[in-house]
């Protein structure tokens, strides 16, 4: 059974979060804090503000009928304050509908994020209907440990040296005179020893010290504590950054791969280690454009899988030659083609409605000339093309609008909703 120390909240993304005197969930997928947890943000925003390694928080300091608020930006994610309160962001389309399936639809989202910190597995072994996103990524790190320990803990020879009672090695002449001219049944020796005290296994031991630290969850407390017994020949690393740089991935070492981004997120954003005390904020953040459009580039190779599909891929200027240079670099987030079909897609993070065709469906200006120039820059010597604004399906929309006709009907502009809970695009 879940348990946990702090009920967890949520906030909506572009929602509010307001100074209060409780903790509660308000309608519209905003959020009242009581003043020390409020208070707790204030502060790590002013430090995210002063760590440009972090970035700064999305969030927005302000009044807002008087009272002190914060406008939450296009990021998702989760943030724990300084006394254990969970805060989950999630995406904007949880406004018109469950925390529930908001929660669920992110995590699907996050395992195509590149880099991303969960997998499949995680969704359908995990609840993470009652599971915190932060519960769910440290549960996530555990297994994947779990996992490398079945396989085995990677071993290397480590050099050594010491003064031993009996000869290993090779003896430091001078050192051993040093320390035994008095002492003929002691050798200072430089030896070679096989054991688990390597980069890699220093960083994962610390990622479950941190963990340790952080899960409210006692299944998870658990397996931290039968996790670090398999690894209490290691050393805690004194530098986390420069065994990080020092991993050698050898053959030894290819099953710790799953477990490697985890363990790095945990050090760069949640880590109370590296802070001065334990009880300060911390987040762990996705901006929602990047989440949506890797997630639509992870489903389109399936959905297409006859079509070759580049993502980001930059070949053409908008303007070819200015003081002597191509300049304004056109970078379609995907090109689909085979055969002579050519199509040029953009990922939108906008939710747009079918209905509204006085303010243009919702579409911006900049969309259609961005689209506009892909047409026209990009498709030029296709027999058969066109290009696609996708933007996610929700009630007000789920049809492809009608067409729109580019140059006279020699190019078609789409905008076709993409369904995030089937990971399917309608065209």
């Amino acid at each position: 059974m879940l348990t946990s120390s702090e009920p967890t909240l949520w906030v909506s993304e572009y929602g509010w979060i307001l100074r209060g005197t409780v903790n509660r969930c308000l309608e519209d997928g905003n959020l009242e804090l009581k003043a020390d947890d409020f208070h707790s943000l204030e502060t790590l925003l002013e430090e995210s503000r002063n760590d440009d390694a972090r970035g700064t928080l999305p969030l927005n300091y302000c009044l807002r009928h008087g009272r002190a608020a914060f406008k939450v930006q296009n990021q998702v994610g989760l943030i724990r304050t300084g006394s254990g309160q969970h805060i989950e962001i999630l995406p904007k389309l949880s406004r018109r509908g469950s925390a529930e399936d908001a929660r669920r639809t992110l995590v699907r989202m996050l395992v195509e994020l590149q880099d991303s910190p969960f997998i499949e597995a995680v969704a359908a072994d995990l609840d993470v209907q009652r599971m915190p996103l932060f519960e769910l990524l440290l549960r996530y790190f555990l297994d994947q440990v779990a996992a490398v320990v079945r396989r085995g803990i990677a071993r290397s020879y480590v050099q050594r040296e010491g003064n031993l009672a009996q000869l290993r090695g090779k003896i430091l002449v001078r050192e051993n005179i040093r320390q035994n001219a008095a002492n003929a049944a002691r050798f200072y020796c430089q030896y070679e020893e096989f054991m688990a005290d390597r980069p890699i296994n220093r960083l994962i031991k610390s990622g479950l010290v941190i963990t340790a630290r952080l899960t409210k969850l006692p299944r998870s407390q658990q397996i931290c504590r039968e996790l670090l017994g398999w690894f209490e020949e290691v050393q805690l690393p004194g530098d986390w950054r420069k065994e990080l740089r020092h991993i050698h991935w050898d053959r030894n070492v290819r099953h710790y791969r799953k477990a490697m981004p985890p363990c790095r997120m945990l050090h760069e954003r949640l880590n109370p280690l590296t802070r001065h005390g334990e009880n300060r904020a911390i987040a762990m953040l996705f901006p929602m454009e990047r989440v949506f459009e890797d997630y639509v580039g992870a489903c389109l190779q399936r959905q297409f899988g006859n079509w070759r599909i580049e993502t980001q891929k930059h070949s053409r200027y908008l303007v070819d030659e200015h003081a002597g240079r191509p300049i304004f670099a056109l970078r379609p987030d995907f090109i689909l083609s085979r055969q002579d079909q050519t199509v040029v897609a953009d990922a939108k993070w906008k939710l747009i409605d079918q209905a509204d065709r006085s303010n243009n469906y919702g579409i911006s200006q900049s969309d259609m000339y961005q689209l506009h120039a892909y047409s026209t820059k990009l498709l030029k010597s296709a027999k058969t093309a066109e290009v696609w604004l996708i933007y996610p399906a929700h009630q007000h929309f789920k049809e492809p609008l009608a067409d729109f006709e580019l140059e006279s009907g020699q190019r078609i502009l789409r905008a076709l909703p993409f369904d995030l809970e089937s990971g399917k695009l309608s065209t």
